[in-house]
């Protein structure tokens, strides 16, 4: 019900949130955005499974179950929602968030707690900084964390992932073929975001040691920024020097 209501408030009021005076439809629609956000929250908390099936989070975590993988570190890791659902799947003790913001470490750590996944690990830090030795992951995850990073921050923060990475990363992204960054206004936040190519940004990040592979999303469930058309999961794999 919830989500139906959503998505006629966002076509009743796009084109009013995209005007910048429009302050009270911007207010209007972060609420609703927020509602939904804490909808799957819940059914988080309820289900304890994997979300919707071909959902933007079911094929992230689809993905990286499929991995290889005895370490893990989720970077902007936000309060641990990636971390949860895999903490069920996995090994929790091989599982690590980072994030800039000490309050959604302190977050993350209280969910934890209550969750009865206190083998989970949150750390804050700087993705363009990490404050790991070479190799010290197999897996390095990201969802939605270059979205908000120009360029230059993105190129460094890759760079840092694969430093950091013995195997693979995997990041949930919008990709656009073409573009190598643009800045957008986010309808529901306000706030600015990033669409790029991330193959060209791939090819400024990386030496020819890596490959890639796609998968898409097939049943699209985020309704804010550009999610419902751009939404791919990454995977990129380290080649043997």
């Amino acid at each position: 019900m919830l989500r139906t209501i959503f998505k006629i408030v966002k076509r009743l009021s796009k084109k009013k949130a995209q005007n910048k005076k429009s302050l009270p439809w911007r207010a209007f629609f972060y609420i609703f955005w927020k509602l939904e956000e804490r909808s799957e929250r819940i059914n988080l908390d309820i289900k304890s499974t994997l979300p919707i099936k071909g959902s933007e989070r079911a094929v992230l975590i689809e993905t990286i179950l499929a991995s290889d993988f005895s370490s893990l570190l989720d970077v902007g890791t936000a309060y641990g929602q990636n971390l949860f659902i895999l903490g069920r799947l996995t090994n929790p003790s091989s599982l690590f968030g980072l994030d800039l913001k000490v309050s959604r470490i302190v977050s993350g750590k209280q969910i934890a707690e209550e969750k009865s996944l206190n083998e989970l690990s949150f750390i804050s830090a700087n993705a363009i900084n990490l404050p790991f030795e070479d190799n010290t992951f197999e897996l390095i995850t990201a969802s939605a964390l270059f979205l908000y990073l120009d360029n230059e921050s993105s190129v460094a923060a890759l760079r840092e992932m694969a430093r950091v990475c013995s195997k693979r990363i995997i990041i949930l992204e919008q990709h656009v073929k073409g573009l190598l960054g643009v800045k957008e206004e986010g309808e529901v936040t306000g706030g600015s975001f990033w669409i790029r190519d991330y193959y060209l940004l791939f090819k400024e990040a990386f030496n020819q040691n890596y490959e890639v592979i796609e998968h898409f999303i097939p049943n699209p469930r985020w309704q804010i920024e550009k999610w419902e058309n751009t939404g791919v999961v990454f995977e990129i794999n380290k080649k043997e020097a």
